[in-house]
């Protein structure tokens, strides 16, 4: 693996040569889990099942909008936007979601996603804006204890699982978790650790996402941490300097997701981003998927045009991907 494009190699084996599939899941991938905790991503708060609210509905394109109010304990209460297919006649596959830009602004204008088409092709969207589960600045006094965003992030994630298990509208086995940029890597996360996702998607995740801590090519380790201390835990930033000694790399959290569908989506002058190596990586965790009897065809990539953006172009990329993998309805 020393040749692997935008990764300063060699990586970190996944797992040793002869483990076993039970090998893997009963050992080997919670000791992963529990070293990115440790050493990268913090701790999460325990597990709390959500108090829901519905605040109120209305039509849209194609879609039912519902907002609701969703109690997640420590982090307080966020609202949370569901649009539902009107013709619906059976529980729908869903994307569960993070956005940066508040519910309401994703319907219009340069933040807008596709809900009309997601509808039109039976599925539904939920979406909370993230900095209403964890503030994105780093004198938020939660950061002050164990925790960190991204694993806050990650977690608030799980609670929209917990909460989508409850709403008959939606197919529980066909939750995909979906985000951008800094939130996909708190997708990645959030897949990684909660198997109840049927399908992840990191779009654009960079480094700390499904990009190599021992990248050749845009955003470093020592960048990310100076510029965003929050994120990540201490324990990362003793490596800025050393990524070499670290245990993991970032497709051992990719080999977690297995054997679930999932798609590395970038695009080609966001070169920040190290699409390179976040490619190379998914190549490296391959044997994951093989070792569990995932197919490869339940491991995509997707790359278009043009810069670090969330576009029309891309849920189409999302759409076409549920539908291969067979998460439509």
């Amino acid at each position: 693996m020393d040749d692997l494009k935008g990764i300063a190699g060699p990586l970190p084996e996944i797992f040793a040569k002869g483990t076993t599939a039970e090998q893997w899941r009963t050992k080997r991938r919670p000791e992963l889990l529990k070293q990115f905790t440790e050493l990268m991503y913090g701790e999460a708060p325990p597990a709390e099942a959500p108090k829901v609210t519905v605040v109120s509905e209305k039509p849209g394109d194609g879609f039912l909008q519902r907002t609701i109010r969703l109690h997640t304990g420590i982090l307080g209460p966020v609202s949370l936007q569901l649009t539902l297919p009107l013709k619906q006649t059976k529980p729908a596959p869903t994307f569960l979601a993070l956005n940066f830009t508040g519910n309401e602004s994703l319907h219009s204008g340069p933040t807008a996603w596709s809900f009309s088409e997601a509808a039109r092709r039976g599925f539904a969207i939920a979406t909370v804006c993230y900095e209403e589960l964890a503030a994105d600045r780093k004198e938020c006094p939660l950061y002050e204890s164990k925790y960190r965003a991204v694993s806050l992030w990650a977690w608030g994630f799980s609670r929209m699982v917990d909460w989508a298990l409850t709403v008959p509208e939606l197919d529980s086995k066909k939750l995909i978790a979906l985000g951008h940029s800094r939130l996909g890597k708190a997708t990645l996360l959030a897949g990684a650790r909660d198997e109840r996702f049927a399908a992840v998607i990191p779009h654009q995740s960079g480094t700390g996402g499904a990009a190599p801590s021992r990248g050749t090519i845009g955003e470093s380790v020592q960048r990310i941490n100076t510029a965003f201390p929050h994120w990540f835990n201490d324990a990362y930033k003793k490596y800025n300097e050393r990524t070499a000694d670290l245990p993991f790399d970032q497709h051992c959290l990719l080999a977690c997701v297995a054997p679930r569908p999932i798609l590395l989506s970038n695009a080609q002058e966001d070169t920040w981003a190290n699409y390179d190596g976040q490619f190379s990586l998914l190549d490296a965790a391959l044997p994951t998927w093989k070792l569990l009897g995932g197919e490869e065809k339940l491991v995509q990539k997707f790359m278009r045009p043009g810069k670090h953006a969330l576009t029309p172009e891309d849920w189409t990329a999302f759409l076409a991907f549920a539908d291969k993998i067979q998460l439509s309805s």
